[in-house]
């Protein structure tokens, strides 16, 4: 659920919010699940400004709850305006897609396939400890799906 409540008309949020963000920010888990604070735009007519606590997913994609465009969107909204080469454009979206994806869930995020890899390898002892030998085999395969030797839909799609 989303709390609201007063910043400064200059924008910044109280001491304790920011640390929220931050500390949410670098906590593992899908980044739908996390919350950080975001400034709704007011009428320009008071000293303060409301804040929304969203998701990632709601500050990146949007929210109609909040009437968030969404980061992503202003950004897909402003290519065509660039003039950009074809293959340059194509590619762009194709990154903004992942960040998408990632930010709602719908595919997981680097850190949490490299956890999941290292806590199924048949090496790994449950005891924070990551082997030489567990490093490599990650980085080979990372390697190998890199290289379209070896699929990984639920981190690239």
């Amino acid at each position: 659920t989303a709390s609201t409540g007063r910043i400064s008309r200059r924008g910044y949020a109280s001491g304790s919010n920011g640390n929220s963000n931050w500390h949410t920010t670098h906590s593992p888990g899908s980044p739908s699940e996390r919350n950080a604070f975001h400034r709704q735009l007011g009428n320009g007519l008071s000293d303060t400004a409301e804040y929304v606590e969203l998701t990632v997913d709601e500050i990146l994609n949007g929210s109609k709850k909040y009437r968030v465009t969404g980061l992503l969107n202003i950004i897909l909204s402003f290519l065509p305006t660039m003039r950009l080469e074809y293959d340059v454009e194509q590619e762009l979206r194709r990154q903004l897609w992942l960040v998408r994806k990632r930010a709602n869930s719908t595919l997981i995020t680097l850190a949490t396939w490299m956890r999941t890899f290292v806590q199924r390898h048949p090496e790994y002892k449950h005891d924070s400890v990551v082997t030489p030998s567990i490093n490599y085999d990650m980085l080979r395969t990372l390697n190998d799906i890199e290289e379209g030797r070896t699929r990984a839909p639920e981190l690239l799609g």
